[in-house]
């Protein structure tokens, strides 16, 4: 039970800094706002937490086994991979974002 309220937890904290870092500067540009910031990190970041999150809150207990080795409490093979997709998607997210920004007419200074 414990794991799958970390997971929720995770998830929710993950579509919070979506929507803050993106969803935010979206709207803003979209508003005709003469200048529109966004941070780096929270745009690759928040499709990892969201990721990581949902592993968690599918998985409950058996999320933790497939993300973390039991003994040493590092990552799996299973984890890293779960890791890897949720930095493409990341970085994905992020490609996206600057490209529509640039079609809306922003320049990145």
């Amino acid at each position: 039970m414990v794991w799958r309220f970390a997971g929720a937890a995770l998830f929710a904290i993950g579509i919070a800094l979506a929507w803050w870092s993106v969803g935010e500067a979206t709207m803003a540009a979209h508003s005709g706002s003469a200048e529109v910031g966004y941070r780096f990190k929270s745009v690759v970041i928040a499709p990892v937490l969201g990721l990581v999150g949902l592993v968690y809150l599918v998985g409950g207990a058996r999320g933790d086994t497939l993300m973390r080795a039991s003994q040493t409490g590092r990552l799996t093979l299973r984890g890293w991979i779960v890791a890897g997709i949720g930095l493409a998607l990341g970085a994905a997210l992020l490609v996206w974002f600057k490209s529509h920004m640039a079609s809306l007419g922003y320049v990145e200074t």
